[in-house]
């Protein structure tokens, strides 16, 4: 967590000081194909994995939040790219000492293409993205018994972005899955396979089976507001929803997030 954080705010140091040595003339100060974000928050949500126990657990912890993305401005075509990661705990009403770990990883990669409106202040989008979604729940910090489940979704997606003026934006993102690798331990805790496959961590994260949206049922859905403070720094306030299901493992999350954007 503290050396994803590190990074992370060292590149957009970097970034930022990079910025300034541009020379100033009217092509390059107008022209910013490039938006990199990052941001800070928390995620409170409930899961229940029948591999790992029967009872609901409440999740509660920290999040962190990487996102870039291109586009030139006469262009159509937008790329993006977005990294997530939480931990916290996971804690049940029934016992105090069934007090666990989660860890929480979000990968995105996705293109969207303009469609035509007739209203100036909002850009309407539709495209598609890999997903990969990562979720680990640790009994008692100590690996006694774990569980996790891995989910490779192939989504569509559309956003709208809506400009208020010419400081305030707002920006909303909705996805559903069209097909998954979905992977699963075989039982809550160490078996053969996942043995064998420790020193094979790509092995381990795609030996799974591909399911349809009827056996497994997501959905994410983001809301921001960006205020441009400037020509290139602005800040951001993001809401994330995010719910899961099959059959073994249901999980919703609620992420609450602020930081700074820059455009270069």
């Amino acid at each position: 967590m503290k050396k994803f954080i590190i990074l992370s705010t060292l590149l957009l140091i970097t970034t930022f000081l990079s910025g300034q040595d541009l020379t100033k003339n009217t092509a390059e100060t107008k022209t910013k194909n490039h938006g990199i974000g990052l941001a800070f928050g928390i995620n409170t949500g409930k899961v229940k994995d029948t591999n790992f126990s029967p009872l609901h657990y409440d999740e509660f912890g920290q999040v962190s939040k990487l996102n870039y993305e291109f586009k030139k401005p006469n262009s159509r075509n937008l790329f993006y790219t977005n990294l997530s990661f939480s931990n916290g705990s996971a804690k049940t009403t029934a016992s105090d000492s069934l007090e666990s770990r989660y860890i929480y990883g979000d990968i995105e990669l996705g293109y969207y293409r303009q469609l035509n409106t007739k209203n100036d202040k909002m850009k309407f989008y539709l495209g598609g993205k890999y997903h990969l979604d990562f979720s680990e729940i640790i009994f008692n910090n100590v690996f006694e018994s774990f569980t996790f489940n891995i989910a490779h979704q192939f989504e569509l997606s559309t956003r709208l972005d809506y400009q208020l003026n010419e400081k305030h934006a707002f920006s909303t993102n909705l996805s559903l899955p069209v097909l998954s690798l979905l992977v699963r331990p075989p039982y809550s805790g160490y078996d053969e396979e996942l043995n064998e496959n420790t020193e094979k961590p790509l092995k381990l994260i795609t030996n799974g089976d591909f399911v349809s949206i009827d056996k497994h049922r997501a959905l994410k859905f983001e809301l921001i507001h960006k205020y441009q403070m400037n020509e290139r720094l602005g800040t951001q306030i993001r809401y994330e929803f995010h719910t899961q299901t099959n059959n073994q493992f249901k999980q919703f999350q609620n992420q609450f997030s602020v930081g700074l954007n820059y455009k270069f």
